[in-house]
């Protein structure tokens, strides 16, 4: 399925609506002011959503959630995922220093909040639910953490949309990428929801 320049406009809004919405739960979980945008989106479908994702040096941190017709996938650079969770940490103390696995389970709880509040606003465009699994902590390159989410996707029928989104707060000033994978027929749902 295409998507015109105009779709792909609104899609952003929406994906931007999402991570705004994104901000203010963090910063009420954090007691910090966050902010982050989408630098830049990126759509493909079909065969040619794999080259989206570059083969990158060094570990990244993924975070893998499913719901009908979609799958989305946060993927943070190694040195950016400590510099996140830092951040999103700080002032937790003693407490947090009995938490297994902190840096992973605090990518995921970040990735939790990002992905389901811009899942929140597809849903909310589509008028109807959209349940999304609990998150699978992956790690590894990044182009074979796209693998595994496209292994979890429909991945003939996919279309994807990949967004560089810039995360600061005062202690933090990093990005990760978000993609999304929409099967043909909620893509076409959504695209006749928004009207264009």
């Amino acid at each position: 399925m295409n998507v015109t320049a105009d779709q792909q406009k609104v899609l952003a809004a929406l994906i931007e609506q999402g991570i705004d919405k994104s901000t203010e739960r963090l910063a009420q979980m954090t007691k910090t002011r966050w902010e982050m945008s989408t630098m830049s989106l990126t759509t493909a479908s079909g065969d040619r959503i794999q080259t989206l994702v570059a083969p990158a040096a060094g570990t990244h941190y993924g975070v893998c959630f499913t719901a009908p017709g979609a799958t989305f996938v946060a993927m943070f650079p190694g040195e950016s995922a400590r510099r996140v969770v830092q951040a999103f940490t700080k002032g937790g103390g003693e407490r947090l220093k009995a938490v297994a696995d902190l840096e992973k389970n605090a990518i995921a709880e970040i990735s939790n909040i990002l992905v389901n509040a811009v899942a929140g606003v597809i849903a909310d465009t589509l008028d109807r639910a959209l349940i999304v699994s609990a998150p699978e902590i992956l790690e590894g390159a990044k182009n074979k953490l796209m693998e595994t989410a496209l292994r979890r996707s429909d991945n003939k029928n996919s279309f994807a949309l990949m967004s560089y989104v810039s995360m600061s707060s005062s202690d933090l000033s990093t990005d990760c990428l978000l993609v999304i994978l929409l099967n043909s027929e909620l893509l076409e749902n959504l695209l006749t929801a928004i009207e264009i």
